[in-house]
Parts: structure tokens; sequence; C-alpha cells
């Protein structure tokens, strides 16, 4: 699953106050941190539409032009046994997520896939859970690692009010 133009602009304006602006370079340092791959290999797009689409094989990631955080991520990883369960995918994506700048957020539910777990994650405020606002985490049950994440409602409907 790649990015495209449709998606970016139904989620556009990704526009954080108080957020310092970053750098495609900035942007790709970030992305290589999540993921492992080396700065200097992703190839970018600049569609000004607040994210920095960057791309490197079958792996895209969004960061965001204000503050520098993950939008979005697919990251293809073979997942081919389950070792982890639920309870461990949930702790791997809320562990993922705070690395993130996402802060903690509460496992709502965890989705078992065949080799992969869908967990939503959701803030807390005074305890009413915002599902707004939630992030969706997708975690390879074999290596623990993100396959996808989504944090679009997150910034959209809780960082930008």
């Amino acid at each position: 699953e790649l990015f495209t133009s449709s998606v970016s602009a139904q989620y556009h304006s990704f526009v954080l106050s108080g957020r310092q602006t970053v750098t495609i370079e900035q942007a790709k340092k970030e992305a290589e941190r999540l993921t492992g791959t080396e700065s200097v290999l992703w190839r970018s797009e600049d569609d000004g539409d607040g994210v920095y689409n960057l791309y490197h094989g079958d792996v895209s990631a969004q960061i965001s032009r204000q503050g520098g955080m993950l939008v979005r991520l697919v990251s293809p990883v073979a997942c081919d046994k389950s070792i982890l369960n639920g309870s461990d995918a949930a702790e791997k994506a809320a562990e993922f997520a705070a690395m993130c700048g996402y802060g903690t957020l509460t496992a709502f539910d965890t989705a078992l896939q065949t080799f992969t777990a869908r967990v939503l994650l959701v803030p807390e405020v005074s305890g009413v859970l915002l599902f707004t606002s939630a992030v969706t985490v997708e975690v390879c049950l074999s290596s623990g690692r993100v396959t996808y994440f989504d944090g679009r409602n997150y910034i959209k409907n809780y960082l930008r009010h």
C-alpha cells in the first residue's frame, strides 16, 4: 500500500501549532530512527499537504512538517508464525506510539489476524476514551515489529485542538 494524493488530500493540513518546522533531512532521520533504513536511502515527494512523503522499496512513511511526528507508516515484514500474543502486541504498539511522541495511549482493542495483530490505541482524558483520536498500529506476531501505523486521527482531532 502506497500513499496516494487522494489519501494525502483527505488528511491535509497537519499544522501543529507551536511545533517547530522540520526539514526534509530531519524527516528522513526520523524515518531512519523508526525503521532502521538509512536516511540517504529514502526518496521523497513534496505535495505541500503538511507532511513529507518518504519511500524506500515497499516501505512508506509520512512525517509531519511541523513537529516531525510520524503520521503514517507502511512497513511490510515477513510474518510467518505467531510467537507473541495479543497482549504482547498491544504492549509493542503502545511502546512504538510513545516512541513516536504520541504519549501514553490506552489499548482498547486488539484484532488478531493470521500472523499480525491490529491494535487500536486511544488517548484518555479524565477517564474518557477519545475514540475520534484513535491510533491504529499493526504488529508482526513473529518479530514484534510494527508493519503499519496510522496516527492521522490523533493529530487531526487531538493535537490540533
